[in-house]
């Protein structure tokens, strides 16, 4: 797991396929409650305080996992006790994108790779090792959002 602290309301959690695999996300309980649990662990190490209203978007992708915005809602009328924890849970089944600064000849069979606005994005075809996912990684950037448009509107090679 992976995860970047923007600010006090808003976490990015980058998690791969192995530490999603136990997770049922069509049960709207379970995912509750595996986030009350993630929620004392990041108070536990990292002293970061949850409580409040929070949308959770979680994006999920077949070869790479899911990753989980997580942004508290400034609600003026509500006050919450404390680790008392609302939370919207929107999921999205979204391709995940690898941004290339420039251009990596890769395995036609297994990548796709997409021009658009002058970066280079991969999709990944099929399941690819922890290594090699590591080392595509090393040179690209993850790209979830308005992933969609970039397949819909690139030039693929």
């Amino acid at each position: 797991m992976k995860f970047i602290f923007c600010d006090e309301s808003n976490l990015i959690l980058f998690l791969n396929n192995q530490s999603i695999s136990k997770i049922d996300f069509k049960d709207r309980e379970i995912l509750e409650e595996y986030f009350r649990n993630l929620f004392l662990k990041l108070k536990d190490f990292y002293h970061i305080t949850i409580q409040g209203y929070y949308n959770i978007d979680i994006y999920l992708d077949t070869y790479y996992g899911a990753i989980i915005e997580i942004v508290q809602e400034e609600l003026e009328y509500f006050e919450y006790d404390d680790n008392q924890v609302d939370m919207r849970i929107c999921i999205h089944q979204t391709p995940i994108l690898y941004e290339l600064e420039e251009y990596i000849p890769l395995d036609q069979n297994i990548y796709d790779m997409i021009w658009y606005h002058n970066k280079w994005y991969v999709k990944l075809k099929q399941d690819i090792s922890d290594l090699s996912l590591g080392r595509l990684l090393e040179y690209a950037k993850i790209h979830y959002q308005e992933s969609e448009h970039i397949l819909k509107t690139g030039m693929h090679l």
